[in-house]
């Protein structure tokens, strides 16, 4: 492992541009990572800054190059950075990816996710009327209530985040966002409204319908599709959010083996019970077939909320850290 470190300086090395006193050496990376590099407010790259003492250039957004420059006073210095900047294309460790030197780091868990509540009278009328039917069809009784989503919580995700440091990742958060109205939203609404229709009950397609783990309300929109997809690959860009698919699964969760109505609730009998049966899987082929046809309501959507997990409001619904106004 140390030759190789070494061959890899000496490598670097021979890349090294000596110009105004001070070295350079410059690198192609995937805007992918950039986010990863700046880190929440520009923390993570500050931090290596500091350091090795050297300054390190990432492209703006939208640039056409990938090359990003470290400049610093000694060879040592700037390959040390380099070398720090390529483990940020092979590590996933703060989102939970392999760490070969030590497997054991706990994955760090999600903090925030952005949200559409579909908390309206109408649907929650016709969600209560769905979730009767599951508590009163012998083939469905058994299921746990916990695992019936309460319907002020009614909502779409965009995007999980973890923010780590608290009112400041909030701040920049709602920054990130706020730059999403002007950036990604007005070009695809137009001055449209955004109306969303919730009909008809689905699960994931690596999921067979004998053994699935959430029950979700259908929600088809291309304006929201292409929101989604633009607002994650945003807050990926901003280090806030490791996004592994290419495409959002808008869905509107309906049943969920993960839902922990004791813990939120704070009676300790009932987090045990609902920590007992939360990696269970339940048949869903009664549900699929009697509501592949149900219609939920639809929703005018006016705002986008970052709302803090774990957290319940006097109305039932997350707590709301800020909001996008798109209407």
């Amino acid at each position: 492992m140390e030759t190789s470190s070494k061959d890899e300086k000496s490598s670097r090395r021979d890349e090294l541009v000596h110009r105004g006193g001070r070295f350079e050496l410059t690198i192609d990376i995937d805007p992918k990572f950039y986010g990863r590099i700046i880190g929440a407010q520009g923390n993570t790259k500050r931090k290596i800054e500091q350091e090795f003492n050297t300054q390190i250039l990432v492209p703006a957004r939208g640039s056409l190059t990938t090359a990003v420059i470290v400049k610093g006073d000694t060879e040592d210095d700037v390959i040390s950075t380099v070398q720090r900047l390529k483990q940020f294309t092979k590590s996933d460790s703060r989102f939970g990816g392999v760490n070969r030197r030590r497997p054991n780091i706990p994955r760090q868990k999600f903090t925030h996710f952005l949200s559409i509540s579909f908390a309206t009278d109408e649907i929650k009328r016709n969600f209560a009327v769905f979730s009767d039917e599951i508590r009163s069809n012998p083939k469905t009784r058994h299921l746990h209530e916990s695992m019936i989503q309460r319907p002020e919580k009614l909502h779409i995700t965009i995007s999980m985040l973890v923010l780590d440091h608290g009112d400041k990742d909030e701040t920049f958060a709602l920054d990130c966002l706020d730059k999403c109205k002007a950036t990604i939203i007005d070009p695809i609404l137009q001055d449209q409204p955004l109306v969303l229709t919730a009909a008809g009950v689905e699960i994931f397609s690596d999921c067979e319908p004998s053994a699935v783990n959430v029950v979700f309300a259908k929600v088809v929109s291309a304006p929201l599709q292409e929101i989604a997809n633009k607002m994650a690959r945003f807050f990926e860009s901003c280090g806030l959010v490791k996004q592994e698919r290419e495409s959002i699964a808008l869905h509107l969760t309906l049943l969920n083996t993960y839902l922990y109505q004791g813990e939120e609730d704070g009676k300790e009998e009932d987090i045990q019970r609902c920590q007992a049966i939360k990696r269970q899987t339940f048949d869903a082929t009664s549900i699929l077939e009697r509501h592949k046809d149900c219609h939920f309501g639809t929703v005018r959507v006016e705002q986008i909320h970052l709302c803090r997990l774990g957290t319940v409001t006097a109305d039932g619904y997350y707590e709301s850290a800020g909001f996008l106004q798109i209407e």
